[in-house]
């Protein structure tokens, strides 16, 4: 008998061990939720529900900075030994995050990885958090980093301004304003300036300083305008609905509003006015004008309609008609002049004549008599 409770214990023991998720070796990795663990601590989670693997930490404490803590870090040295400072670039730690590729292996699809960045101190390291998304082409790219110096960068791996982004397009939404003394529903993006309950303040010492503002209100209209300080950051613009403060503004029907509009243009037709210019003759341009309804190299109504109007372009032509038209009136002012001075002598002619006719006219009826 005592040997078949022997023999019903080590089956029993066996079983136990068969169906065991857990290792905890001596030495070697760790398993939770496996008895094959691959990493020093390898926690897994195989069920048909949808709630992963999950690890708490959890602290109890009546004090306001007690909690649960995730410490990954980085050494040179071990704890045994000698630490050695860690250097510029070290890696503290790592986050992936993971999943299965189309070819059934475990493939990256997004980390999280800390850096020194800098020389450390004495209490602190200086260090930065790089993110990282995967792509179709098998690759970990990163995406945004925040620099020890609280640079912000998008698509730009070392950002050497509080925010900045590399190639690509930007796209900003913002709530309500949460303040009854502003228009509920707008949005501003300030330059060295911020929106008070009451006004707008721009930073500084009051020597020098301004900023300015791209605002939209809730009807769809979008200012800029620039803030002028009258002191160290006073309030100088009360609303940017004053319109005497708005140096530029669109509407949702696409209407531009400013004070000043500079393009940048080249080749000025200034070239019309040298030696060499062949002005068209007006026979030529008439004849273009019967056939074509509209005057040369100038867009047709159509084509308007069609690619719009390039302000610059246009400027250009409309410029070189008006030099032109200066040109066919200062050779028909010439013509004019010309004709009066024809004129002139031929009125003298006509009245010499006119004079000598009746001197003859005289003489023969003298004669008569």
């Amino acid at each position: 008998m005592k040997f078949f409770y022997l023999i019903i214990g080590i089956i029993l023991l066996a079983s136990y061990d068969g169906y065991s998720q857990n290792s905890f070796p001596a030495t070697g990795n760790v398993g939770i939720g496996t008895s094959n663990p691959q990493t020093s601590l390898d926690v897994q989670h195989i069920g048909t529900g949808n709630t992963g693997a999950i690890v708490s930490i959890q602290g109890f404490d009546d004090n306001g900075g007690a909690g649960g803590y995730l410490r990954l870090v980085k050494s040179r040295g071990t704890t045994v030994g000698t630490f050695t400072t860690t250097a510029l670039g070290d890696g503290f730690g790592t986050v992936d995050f993971m999943g299965v590729t189309a070819g059934n292996v475990i493939g990256y699809g997004a980390r999280i990885v800390g850096r020194q960045d800098g020389t450390a101190g004495n209490t602190y390291i200086p260090g930065k958090l790089s993110f990282f998304t995967g792509n179709l082409s098998d690759a970990l790219v990163e995406q945004m980093t925040i620099t020890s110096s609280g640079n912000v960068g998008i698509g730009a791996p070392a950002p050497i301004a509080d925010f900045q982004i590399g190639n690509g397009s930007v796209a900003l939404s913002f709530g309500s304003a949460n303040s009854a003394n502003l228009h509920y529903g707008t949005s501003y993006i300030g330059f060295n300036a911020a929106r008070a309950s009451t006004g707008w303040t721009v930073a500084g010492n009051g020597v020098n300083n301004g900023g300015g503002v791209i605002y939209s209100d809730v009807f769809g209209n979008i200012y800029m305008a620039p803030i002028a300080s009258n002191g160290a950051g006073v309030q100088t613009l009360a609303d940017l609905d004053i319109k005497s403060n708005i140096a530029f503004s669109i509407t949702p029907a696409g209407v531009v509003r400013a004070k000043q509009i500079k393009v940048e243009t080249t080749n000025w037709p200034d070239y019309v006015f040298k030696k060499d210019y062949q002005l068209p003759s007006l026979t030529d341009v008439k004849a273009y004008i019967d056939q074509n309804q509209h005057l040369p190299e100038i867009p047709s109504e159509q084509e308007i309609a069609k690619d719009g109007l390039n302000l610059g372009e246009m400027n250009k032509l409309l410029m070189k008609k008006v030099e032109e038209l200066t040109l066919y009136l200062i050779e028909k002012d010439k013509e004019k002049t010309e004709q009066e001075q024809t004129n002139k002598v031929l009125t003298a002619q006509i009245s010499e004549l006119k004079t000598r006719l009746d001197s003859l006219s005289k003489v023969l009826q003298d004669k008569q008599q």
